[in-house]
């Protein structure tokens, strides 16, 4: 099992240097990350995105990766895409629950028929990628006793928790039957630098933080609503590239996380905290009544128990909350 210091680094460092990559939703905040990390490796990146929308979260590698335009539905395009390819990261989707449940066939079309697309052109024209998917821990549904693991009976709440995990199952079968080398990581909520444009579908933590500079007053659902497990980008980063080369790892589901909760309101005492205290910034927080859709869709106390994938792959998260809420608000503070 590695050390998540020294060999760790020195593995990676090895095993995507000169090497090639795909990265749908390469220009999301996990993404753009992700491919950040991949140039500094010396890998050969390319990133595959609907649109250029998003295209300043990478201004300063945009001239060291290919961005290849394109929707994921376009199986042609996606053929080409994944020719020749080492690794490739399926991060691109639709991430808003309330958009699934108002549209299904679109989250049906941007999550499941996606997914599917890409392994039947792994299948055709390049069984030999590593392909990693972006899954998340609202798969499963309601958690009992708060702690998610891979065991958890799964009961989705909401159309995009079901697409995520049909996508899932694609990647398990397609593992079995077609022997493509599969790894289904569930993240928990993402938060970090890198993310220009804030959505609060994407990353809610990144969508607050800026919010709370720009107009220094913030709203909470009722009294915070339930526990999460919000997680550093840099931490996903490295679930993604380990998982990618570890042999032990292909076929299987893992969940992810900083293995800590907390709910909305702490989160927002946090960063209330840290605005005042670096910055001189008070911010006011107002409560506000949970919108309908949000109130039946709603999953409960969720931590992630991570140590299926610590165990196979020697990771665990390196940056805490804490430093990396305030590498956030630095993120944004400097515009």
């Amino acid at each position: 099992m590695l050390n998540l210091n020294q060999d760790f680094d020195v593995s990676i460092n090895s095993s995507f240097r000169d090497k090639t990559v795909l990265i749908t939703g390469g220009l999301g905040l996990t993404g753009s990350n992700l491919a950040r990390k991949l140039v500094s490796l010396g890998a050969k990146v390319s990133i595959y995105t609907k649109s250029l929308r998003h295209e300043a979260n990478i201004k300063d590698i945009k001239e060291r990766v290919e961005i290849i335009l394109g929707d994921i539905s376009d199986k042609n395009k996606i053929q080409q895409a994944v020719l020749n390819k080492d690794f490739i990261f399926l991060l691109a989707g639709q991430t808003s629950v309330p958009i699934s449940m108002e549209n299904p066939f679109l989250d049906l079309e941007l999550n499941a028929r996606a997914t599917l697309n890409v392994l039947e052109a792994c299948k055709e024209f390049n069984k030999e990628a590593n392909i990693i998917f972006a899954g998340t821990i609202r798969e499963a549904g309601q958690i009992e006793n708060t702690y998610a693991r891979e065991k958890q009976r799964e009961d989705p709440t909401s159309i995009f928790d079901l697409h995520k995990l049909t996508s899932e199952k694609y990647l398990q079968i397609y593992n079995k039957v077609y022997g493509l080398k599969t790894v289904t990581l569930r993240f928990s909520n993402i938060f970090g630098m890198g993310q220009v444009e804030t959505d609060p579908h994407v990353s809610v933590i990144n969508h607050f933080v800026k919010k709370a500079i720009i107009e220094k007053k913030l709203q909470v659902y009722g009294n915070g609503g339930p526990l999460r497990d919000y997680n550093y980008v840099e931490n996903i980063v490295d679930a993604c590239l380990i998982a990618s080369t570890t042999p032990k790892a292909w076929g299987n589901v893992y969940i992810t996380g900083s293995g800590e909760g907390r709910n909305f309101k702490q989160f927002l005492d946090s960063l209330k905290e840290i605005l005042k205290k670096e910055y001189n910034i008070d911010i006011e927080i107002t409560k506000v009544p949970t919108p309908e859709i949000i109130s039946k869709t709603v999953q409960g106390d969720v931590i992630a128990d991570y140590y299926k994938f610590m165990s196979d792959t020697g990771w665990k998260p390196k940056i805490s909350f804490q430093e990396g809420l305030k590498k956030t608000v630095e993120f944004y503070m400097k515009g």
